[in-house]
């Protein structure tokens, strides 16, 4: 199994508390308790409980997959990702095409 899977942002600037550098996001496998998407537009990574206040989650938005009617289609790629098992560090989320238009990350949000 991967040690992190890599998924693919438009998002830019720089970090803070609270988001992620621009770019690519890393995520660590073996935290990730479960991954919801919980609308067209947003999806959201839990975390167990090794991580401290204000990284419990991982909120990212994404443009819509409404084309896709109510399928999770973004977390349905992330979890094709966690259970990757390549033998490499690092598997990116192969982000899902929804109409013909590619899904991108747009923001990510640490609570």
């Amino acid at each position: 199994m991967a040690k992190f899977i890599t998924i693919p942002s438009s998002a830019t600037g720089y970090a803070t508390a609270t988001i992620p550098n621009g770019g690519p996001i890393q995520v660590p496998v073996d935290l990730v308790f479960d991954v919801k998407q919980t609308s067209a537009t947003v999806t959201v990574i839990y975390f167990d409980n090794r991580l401290g206040a204000g990284q419990k989650t991982l909120t990212l938005t994404h443009n819509t997959t409404a084309g896709a009617g109510t399928v999770p289609v973004v977390a349905n790629a992330i979890y094709a990702s966690l259970n990757t098992a390549p033998g490499g560090t690092f598997v990116p989320v192969s982000m899902p095409n929804v109409g013909g238009t590619p899904i991108v990350v747009a923001s990510a949000l640490y609570a």
